[in-house]
């Protein structure tokens, strides 16, 4: 609700959610993740907002950072093409 809300007041019409899944993660069973996901889009639905919502694997991380600020930095240098982007 959080998520949505703020993207909601933010003006967004367009949303993408990443879940992941794993036996470390936030959501830890496939089940699990499909259920948010229909809530989310349910949600979403409601609002008029477009969302994808996307079922990620959460056994391991993804890229470098943790945190938006540090995962956001991992997504630019990966949408720059630097040589030392994460590239797993």
């Amino acid at each position: 609700a959080s998520i949505m809300s703020k993207k909601l007041a933010a003006g967004s019409t367009h949303l993408v959610i990443d879940i992941p899944v794993g036996p470390s993660a936030k959501v830890r069973s496939q089940g699990e993740a499909v259920r948010l996901r229909k809530l989310f889009e349910h949600v979403a639905t409601e609002l008029g907002i477009v969302v994808d919502v996307v079922l990620t694997d959460g056994s391991q991380p993804i890229g470098r950072g943790i945190g938006p600020v540090l995962e956001a930095r991992d997504v630019m240098a990966v949408l720059r093409g630097d040589p030392d982007a994460p590239s797993d």
